[in-house]
């Protein structure tokens, strides 16, 4: 785990992820000093990682989908396996757990690994944390996949937002950024993270966890 630490310092490639253990440059070459299991080191677009120590799925340039399990992990059922086996054209995933994958194919179709029909259609972006995923529309309209009444927080109100660009989940809230620079946040406000009424010129948005 050293010589990979040592190597990522060392290295003048650009990361776009990183977690305690791993790190996945702008080139798609992921280095991880904590399997003891064979997994894709080069042509990588996206890491999904369930802990800080864990990379449980990876997205292949090719729009395929891997399965990383260290030794001590279940594997896969074997239908999830099958199903997802069988996914191409995927530019993006967002996972709740081992079990619940989705991904988002460059028609805009986002695929569950525990079913085979599409769950929705015409999305941007798909985006999961803790037990919860959101869908960003096309047309800039949010889709908070849970049920507002699990939801104390009042995250769900996202679903009224339009003209949003891009989108962040945070664990009791959501921020969504609009085409125009602006920032808006629903759910939890308990420290201050919903207080985004004056922000203006933003590029970017990353709720982070509170």
């Amino acid at each position: 785990t050293m010589k990979n630490f040592t190597e990522w310092i060392k290295s003048d490639k650009k990361a776009i992820h990183v977690t305690e253990v791993s790190c996945l440059f702008d080139d798609g070459t992921l280095m991880d000093g904590y399997y003891e299991v064979e997994f894709p080191a080069e042509n990588v677009k996206q890491i999904v990682a369930l802990s800080s120590y864990m990379v449980n799925w990876i997205l292949m340039d090719d729009g395929t989908v891997q399965y990383v399990a260290p030794g001590y992990s279940k594997e896969l059922d074997p239908e999830i396996s099958k199903t997802i086996a069988g996914w191409k054209d995927i530019v993006q995933i967002a996972a709740i757990s081992g079990s619940k994958l989705y991904g988002l194919k460059s028609d805009g179709t986002v695929v569950a690994c525990y079913q085979e029909k599409p769950v929705l259609e015409d999305v941007k972006e798909i985006h999961c944390l803790g037990s919860r995923w959101a869908a960003l529309k096309k047309d800039g309209r949010v889709v908070p996949m849970w049920n507002a009444e699990d939801d104390a927080t009042g995250a769900y109100m996202a679903e009224t937002w339009t003209d949003i660009d891009t989108l962040s989940l945070g664990e009791s809230h959501i921020v969504g950024l609009k085409d125009d620079g602006t920032v808006v946040a629903a759910g939890s406000n308990h420290c201050g993270q919903c207080d985004v009424e004056e922000w203006k010129d933003v590029v970017m948005v990353d709720a982070g966890i509170n």
